[in-house]
């Protein structure tokens, strides 16, 4: 029986690139039977961007803007296909990329949370490096279970792996619709955290084998719009990220600790790269449940120093970023 694969594709304001995501969904040599795109209530002619698109694809205009989680939960909603595919609007998708999944699925349809190997696209050039060979083997080793050259089972998930490095993209997912019922949509409440899709992501790995295609088969558009521009944003969403698996995330007890930690790691980076800036006021609040014993000797230092009347924080600050001969960051 064929893989009935249904694509959702959440918009906002991209009509510039937003016609080269939809034509590299189109041109599948395995197509899709389903293909949704969720104008997030643009405000620019993506509308008409998409229009040239139609019947093949179907569009839907949200009221307001929801956010991309609240954009991807109403594509999803409007379709019926066994598996479901997301696309960014604006990423790209090599023309074989549903064909590898499709033939995961008929592999091993048991792995119901799936994800591909990706790189970068920049001035519309694919770059050769690729995000898994980046990582190194030894992420990918343990549990792996090799289907065919390229096609990977991990039967137990990454939970563990993606605590410490996280290397799934939306862009690059496919998942069986039984695992969207049982463990529900995105959360539209982190829709405007950078690491949103971290959050559902961890959800899914006690929830369901795992299946990787270690293809390159998705390009990941760096331009101006990208959220990844700014690192530090990033490391304070992850955190914040990790704190609301921790408090509402069921059946992880035994990746508390592991958790925990996560959580501690990534308030310090966060908070040394926030110190940067002069924002003193999230350096303490990273760093409000980061015991003093875990904190190396350089956070505790700015720690102390954030924790200064505003003048003396300031000065201190620009001393210490002159000795250690680095530059201010502009807020963001």
């Amino acid at each position: 029986m064929p893989v009935k694969i249904a694509v959702v594709v959440p918009a906002f304001n991209q009509a510039r690139l937003l016609p080269a995501t939809i034509e590299s969904v189109l041109s599948q040599s395995y197509p899709a039977a389903e293909v949704v795109v969720v104008d997030d209530g643009s405000t620019d002619d993506t509308a008409a961007a998409i229009r040239k698109f139609q019947p093949a694809v179907r569009y839907i205009k949200t009221e307001k803007n929801l956010g991309i989680c609240g954009a991807r939960n109403t594509g999803i909603a409007a379709t019926d296909s066994d598996w479901v595919a997301l696309c960014d609007h604006d990423d790209l998708w090599h023309p074989s990329k549903l064909y590898w999944q499709a033939h995961l699925v008929e592999l091993a349809p048991r792995a119901e949370f799936q994800f591909t190997d990706f790189v970068h696209v920049v001035n519309d050039e694919w770059q050769p490096e690729r995000k898994f060979l980046g990582i190194g083997d030894a992420y990918w080793a343990e549990g792996r279970q090799v289907v065919e050259p390229d096609l990977w089972l991990f039967p137990g998930g990454l939970f563990l792996r993606l605590l410490t490095y996280q290397p799934v993209f939306p862009s690059t997912m496919l998942l069986s619709r039984s695992l969207l019922r049982r463990v529900g949509g995105f959360v539209e409440a982190l829709g405007k955290e950078p690491a949103e899709d971290q959050e559902f992501t961890l959800r899914c790995q006690p929830q369901s084998q795992v299946g990787a295609v270690a293809k390159p088969l998705v390009g990941i558009r760096k331009h101006s719009g990208n959220y990844s521009r700014d690192p530090a944003a990033n490391i304070v969403s992850e955190t914040k990220i990790l704190r609301f698996v921790l408090d509402h995330h069921q059946g992880i007890a035994e990746y508390r600790a592991e958790l925990i930690h996560g959580i501690q790691q990534r308030s310090m980076a966060a908070a040394e790269r926030v110190f940067l800036r002069g924002d003193f006021d999230l350096v303490n609040e990273l760093l409000k449940d980061v015991p003093q014993g875990v904190q190396t000797t350089k956070v505790r230092l700015k720690s102390a120093i954030a924790g200064m009347p505003r003048p003396i924080a300031k000065a201190l600050q620009k001393t210490l970023i002159s000795l250690a001969g680095l530059r201010p960051r502009p807020a963001k």
